[in-house]
C-alpha cells in the first residue's frame, strides 16, 4: 500500500484519517558531519525507517524535520545547527496544530541523538496538552536488541581511546552513505592529560567515572587506523531487528485510550 504520507493527502483524505486514528509518526534528522558517513545519515536513515513503519503500520507520516542541535561538529564543513529554543518553539507548534486536529499520540522517529534533550523536555510540555510522544532511536534500540552488537562492529580496544560508529557504520553502508575509501578510525587526543581521559565529544573519564563536559570533536580527533568491522550485512539486520520492534511498539501504542488514561490520571493520588 505504501507509506500513509500527509505531503500525498487532499484535506478531506488527512480529515478521514483523523476521524480514525490519533497517531502520527514524525521523523526528524539533522545535518552535521559524521566522519566517513554522509553528512544527511540521520535524516536518510529517519526517512528510511519512517517511510516503512508508516507503510506496515498505516499510520499517517508528517513531513520530516531535517535540521537539529549539533554544535558539536559545528566546526566541520556542512554542518547546520539550529538552536535549541528555535527546535523546541517549532516543534511545540508543529505538536499544537497536530492536537487541533485530533492527534494524540506523536512517535518521533528520532534519527539524531543531539535532538534528544529537546524532545524530552517537548514530551513534557505536551504531556499536559493531553498528548504522548514516545521517541524511536534507531542505535539505542539496536543495542539494547542485540547486546553483543558493540563488540561485533565497533573496532576492538587494541587501538585505545577511539571510536568508528561501528554500529552507525554499518547502518549507513546498508543505505549506501559511506566513503568506503575514508573508512577510518577516529582516535581521540588526550588534550587533558592521562587522569582526564577523553572518551567522546560529551564527557571525559576521571578514576573510572564519566564525567558530562561538552567539547568541539574536531579539535580532540585525529584520523587513525583503516576501518575493518562494520559491515553492510551488519545493517540490513539492525534495519529489520529495529523495525520490527518499531513497528510492533507503534501498533502498540495506537491501541491506548487516552480517555481511559485521563480518567486513570485523574483517579491517582
Amino acid at each position: 500500500m505504501g507509506a500513509l504520507e500527509l505531503n500525498r493527502m487532499t484535506w478531506k483524505q488527512a480529515r478521514d484519517y483523523f476521524k480514525q486514528s490519533d497517531t502520527c509518526l514524525f521523523p526528524m534528522g539533522c545535518n552535521h558531519s559524521h566522519d566517513h558517513i554522509f553528512a544527511g545519515i540521520d535524516n536518510i536513515a529517519a526517512d528510511h525507517i519512517a517511510r516503512e513503519l508508516s507503510e506496515r503500520t498505516q499510520t499517517l507520516l508528517i513531513p520530516q524535520l531535517n535540521f537539529g542541535w549539533m554544535q558539536h561538529y559545528s566546526t566541520y564543513e556542512g554542518t547546520i545547527s539550529i538552536s535549541q529554543e528555535v527546535l523546541k518553539k517549532l516543534l511545540l507548534e508543529v505538536l499544537s496544530d497536530l492536537r487541533r486536529w485530533g492527534i494524540r499520540k506523536v512517535v518521533f522517529i528520532n534519527g539524531h541523538g543531539g535532538n534528544a534533550p529537546i524532545l524530552e523536555e517537548v514530551g513534557n510540555i505536551v504531556r499536559e496538552w493531553g498528548m504522548l510522544v514516545p521517541v524511536l532511536q534507531w542505535w539505542t534500540l539496536a543495542r539494547a536488541i542485540n547486546k553483543n552488537l558493540e563488540n561485533e562492529v565497533e573496532v576492538g580496544p587494541e587501538y585505545g581511546a577511539c571510536r568508528t560508529r561501528g554500529v552507525e557504520t554499518s547502518l549507513a553502508m546498508a543505505l549506501g552513505c559511506v566513503d568506503n575509501d575514508d573508512l577510518y578510525v577516529q582516535e581521540y587526543i588526550q588534550v587533558f592529560g592521562k587522569e582526564l581521559k577523553v572518551n567522546s565529544f560529551m564527557s571525559v573519564e576521571y578514576q573510572g567515572i564519566h564525567v558530562p563536559m561538552p567539547m568541539k570533536i574536531r579539535a580532540l580527533s585525529k584520523q587513525g587506523p583503516k576501518g575493518t568491522r562494520a559491515s553492510v550485512e551488519a545493517g540490513k539486520r539492525i534495519l529489520q531487528e529495529t523495525n520490527d520492534y518499531c513497528a510492533a511498539f507503534i501498533e502498540r501504542i495506537k491501541m491506548v485510550d487516552m480517555k481511559n488514561v485521563e480518567r486513570l490520571e485523574a483517579n491517582a493520588d
